[in-house]
């Protein structure tokens, strides 16, 4: 494992007991599904670690995180970080520094070396599941633009829509909550697909519930993880050949920003907003 790594995996093992001795389903997704079966630890090029919780314990977990963690960890999401801008949690660790260069303009959402947490919801047949993965989009796509500053926008049309949001005067986490609520309204159980429906590529994150009905353990590094029962069809799913190792230019890790294992991230956040106040001078 690299230094980051190793940190990272660390909070990972500290949320794994958490969920573990409060009954609370949790899955090890993404790179770090494919990292166990085909490493049996961390893609060594990769810099993160994933895992999902159905919808209907997401609460729970959230509230358990606050009052059970050790103090140097902090459970991160919407509901208390005004500018945190996504539609799932993360648990970091404060005596570190990760600061993704999309938040460098809100030091109040400077954190440190993180864990994602994402919420798995069910997903409605036929129609209706087209519909709700319209929502999803459309809830994602707007939160971006009421959160951001109208700098951080690109193009003529997000600075115009923008604007025009802007106009309504709406609550910063109002199409959050919105989003939220449409994803508590299809709970895990009793579903026929899953879909992870926290970010804009919800069409490539569906699922037969078979998949997620029980679960494996698996090796990861060293420790035994929960991983979807049916490892191979979800990682089919997700990556398609997933055996096959990407072209040697495409090994590289895919957060970009600041990183630093030894300096607290509130004395990172408090240097940068005096920077910050020096240019705005």
């Amino acid at each position: 494992m690299t230094d980051l790594q190793k940190v990272i995996f660390n909070i990972f093992l500290e949320v794994k007991k958490l969920c573990e001795e409060n009954d609370i389903t949790y899955y090890g997704i993404a790179g770090t599904c494919l990292g166990a079966v085909r490493h049996k630890g961390f893609i060594p090029w990769d810099d993160d670690l994933d895992i999902s919780v159905p919808i209907e314990e997401f609460d729970r977990f959230i509230s358990l995180a606050k009052e059970k963690l050790p103090d140097d960890l902090e459970i991160v999401s919407y509901h208390d970080h005004p500018h945190f801008p996504r539609m799932f949690a993360r648990v970091t660790d404060k005596r570190t520094t990760y600061v993704q260069y999309y938040m460098k303009y809100y030091p109040d959402e400077y954190h440190g070396v993180f864990i994602d947490v994402m919420p798995m919801t069910g997903k409605p047949a036929g129609i209706a599941g087209k519909v709700f993965e319209q929502k999803a989009l459309w809830y994602d796509y707007l939160s971006q633009q009421t959160m951001c500053l109208f700098r951080d926008n690109k193009g003529i049309r997000e600075k115009l829509s923008w604007l025009a949001l802007k106009c309504f005067f709406l609550p910063e986490r109002y199409f959050l909550k919105k989003w939220e609520a449409e994803l508590r309204r299809h709970p895990v159980k009793g579903a026929k697909e899953i879909l992870f429906a926290w970010n804009a590529k919800v069409r490539y994150r569906t699922f037969p519930a078979e998949v997620f009905e029980d679960c494996s353990e698996l090796e990861f590094e060293g420790v035994q993880v929960r991983f979807p029962a049916d490892t191979d069809t979800y990682l089919k799913t997700e990556y398609g050949d997933y055996m096959k190792l990407p072209p040697e230019e495409k090994r590289v890790g895919h957060h970009d920003g600041r990183v630093s294992l030894t300096m607290p991230c509130a004395v990172f956040a408090e240097k940068m907003r005096k920077k910050l106040a020096s240019y705005r001078k």
